[in-house]
C-alpha cells in the first residue's frame, strides 16, 4: 500500500518531527517579534508628549497661583508672572506635541 511521502516520513523519522516543531516555533517567534515593533514603532514618543502635556499643565496651575497673587498685592510681581507666560509658551511648543499634531492632523489634539 502506498503511503503519502510526508507521512511515511514522519512515521519513519522522529528527528524530522522536532525540526517541523522547531520550524513552528520559529515562525511563531517571528510572529511575535515582528508584532512586538510594529506596536513600539506606534507609540513611540507618546511617552515624551505627555510629559510635556504634564508640564503644561503645572505651568499652568503656576500661571493661575501667579495671577491670582498679582490681583491680591499690589505691585504684585508682574515680571514672575510675563516669565511664566514665557515658559508656558515655550513649552507648548514642545517637538513631542508638534509631532502628535503632525501624525493626526485632523484628530482630538489638533489645533483650530
Amino acid at each position: 500500500m502506498f503511503q503519502p511521502p510526508l507521512r511515511f516520513l514522519a512515521r519513519r523519522s522522529i528527528l524530522l518531527l522536532v525540526v517541523l516543531a522547531m520550524l513552528a516555533l520559529a515562525l511563531i517567534s517571528l510572529g511575535g517579534m515582528s508584532a512586538s515593533v510594529l506596536v513600539a514603532e506606534k507609540v513611540q514618543g507618546n511617552a515624551s508628549a505627555l510629559n510635556a502635556a504634564g508640564g503644561l499643565r503645572r505651568l499652568a496651575h503656576r500661571l493661575g497661583g501667579l495671577a491670582a497673587a498679582d490681583l491680591l498685592v499690589e505691585g504684585g510681581d508682574a515680571p514672575r508672572l510675563r516669565q511664566a507666560i514665557e515658559d508656558f509658551e515655550r513649552q507648548l511648543d514642545h517637538a513631542s506635541i508638534r509631532r502628535v499634531i503632525e501624525r493626526a492632523p485632523q484628530g482630538r489634539f489638533a489645533t483650530a
